[in-house]
């Protein structure tokens, strides 16, 4: 009981102090818990996607915080914001769309439109999508903490003992973060081509999530087919990020 109190108390102290973020020091005086013991709540709390760490070190809400303090303040807004984001995509491509978000060290769909045109996809509402096959767990991975990256390696990975494959993959999400998208044809599902593009929060400037659109490759045969959807979903992502 001791270790939730803790841990909430943690929370609680990044929100309160809230600005431009939070170092560590700050948050062990306002808890008036030690720097080890306030590392490791932070290390959990990082891990599930309620804070988020900067490149300066600096602590803010992450985007599980956010949805969950947008749930309270309005149950139906932040769904029907993701809702109508994913009604447009379908609407302007006839393809399913969806969003993922990671959840400790899975990424998984937490909500989806089924398009109009016909096509076999694996994912489903709820299910864990492959972090290393496909566009939309490589994006929200891209801008999620190293530790939970090579937490998600370690966990899901074929390769988990090879620390090759693990560069590699780190710099193939350098370059995802980088651009800004990413696309996958037929990795996680034969014959199926997707793009993938990040939610960012404009409270925190930390991840949410990603937009999706999924559809039969043969679809997508050609590069400006390829390119219009690319576009339709980045500007969606981008939407939905100022509005989260």
């Amino acid at each position: 009981m001791q270790a939730v109190k803790r841990t909430l108390r943690v929370l609680s102290a990044v929100a309160q102090l809230g600005g431009n973020g939070v170092s560590l020091s700050d948050l062990a005086k306002e808890t008036g818990l030690s720097p080890s013991t306030v590392h490791r709540y932070i290390t959990v709390l990082i891990e599930m996607g309620y804070l988020r760490r900067s490149s300066t070190k600096l602590l803010s809400l992450g985007g599980q915080s956010i949805a969950l303090g947008a749930s309270v303040y309005d149950p139906d807004a932040l769904a029907t914001r993701i809702r109508s984001t994913l009604e447009s995509l379908r609407a302007a491509t006839g393809e399913t769309s969806f969003v993922s978000q990671l959840l400790g060290t899975e990424v998984l769909c937490i909500a989806m439109e089924r398009g109009t045109n016909p096509l076999q996809l694996s994912v489903r509402v709820g299910q864990t999508i492959p972090p290393f096959h496909a566009a939309s767990a490589r994006v929200v991975l891209a801008f999620a903490e190293a530790s939970v990256v090579e937490a998600s390696w370690e966990r899901f990975s074929s390769d988990a003992a090879d620390a090759g494959g693990l560069r590699r993959f780190f710099a193939q999400l350098e370059t995802i973060r980088e651009r800004r998208f990413d696309i996958c044809d037929s990795e996680f599902d034969k014959g199926v081509w997707a793009v993938a593009a990040p939610v960012l929060s404009n409270v925190t400037d930390g991840m949410f999530g990603a937009v999706a659109v999924a559809g039969a490759a043969e679809r997508f045969g050609t590069e400006a087919v390829r390119d219009a959807t690319l576009k339709l979903v980045v500007d969606a992502a981008s939407k939905l990020s100022s509005q989260t």
